[in-house]
């Protein structure tokens, strides 16, 4: 199964139409990518992402990055709290992380996977025609890295090849982390076990940006909702419970009445 709509990181403008030309070929992407990455910074992050900006957080929290690939978010988040505890499994990415981040020591990595028990798990990296190294979508789960380039990239299952890589997978609960205000969960359709092995953060007065993929989409909404969280999507500058199916990232917030506090909205 697959998305029905296909979408976007950019909300409109410039940015949007550069993004529809980038993702017209794989090649194009791999470039633009590859650009973005040494001088772009954070000027084309993921426009939803904003949305944190109409929350209370502290600028003396703590964020945690599920899934940080090679620091997209990173760059985003890096203003705005006193320390970044990223995870990511793919080694090279990691190693790339460590390199890049090397001088900044608020941020913490960590070459782990995130699920709900200790194991050894395969990472599925799909290579376009063998050539392209497209680690964006990498997965714990095979299908999804088909779902992902085929809706972001309209790439046909029949020109990738798949290369898996051995990585450790761990809970989330196993880290003691404090004074924690934001979870970012992009785990490629990994988020279901993410969250079941993060329950002690769950208790906790948080909020949680998560992938919307098609195999966590009804899942995260319930198991979240046992905790106190309402999900929204950011449009138009301010959060909204429309088209949450259409979104890109979602948004789960803590019950106002559990002093979660959403300005603008």
């Amino acid at each position: 199964m697959t998305q029905k709509y296909r979408r976007y990181t950019q909300f409109g403008g410039y940015k949007l139409i550069l993004e529809k030309i980038v993702k017209f070929h794989p090649v194009i992407y791999k470039i633009a990518f590859l650009i973005k990455q040494k001088f772009l910074g954070n000027l084309f992050a993921e426009e939803d992402l904003k949305g944190i900006n109409n929350l209370n957080i502290d600028p003396k929290s703590v964020c945690i990055d599920v899934g940080a690939n090679t620091g997209q978010s990173i760059e985003y988040f890096k203003s705005k709290f006193k320390s970044i505890h990223a995870f990511e499994p793919n080694v090279e990415n990691y190693r790339y992380l460590k390199k890049k981040y090397k001088n900044y020591k608020y941020i913490k990595l960590y070459n782990f996977a995130l699920g709900k028990k200790n194991e050894i798990k395969n990472l599925y990296i799909p290579y376009w025609k063998n050539f392209i190294c497209l680690h964006q979508s990498a997965s714990l789960i095979k299908q999804e890295c088909f779902n992902s380039l085929k809706e972001f990239l309209s790439i046909n299952k029949s020109d990738l090849n798949i290369k898996t890589s051995k990585v450790k997978v761990t809970k989330l609960n196993n880290f003691k982390i404090k004074n924690v205000s934001l979870i970012k969960i992009d785990s490629e359709g990994y988020e279901k076990e993410v969250l079941m092995g993060m329950t002690h953060y769950l208790k906790k007065d948080i909020s949680i940006i998560l992938e919307n993929t098609l195999s966590s989409f009804k899942f995260s909404k319930k198991f979240l909702k046992r905790y106190g969280f309402e999900c929204y999507s950011f449009q138009n500058k301010n959060f909204t419970k429309k088209n949450l199916n259409k979104s890109l990232n979602l948004f789960f917030l803590k019950k106002y009445e559990n002093k979660q506090i959403v300005k603008n909205s």
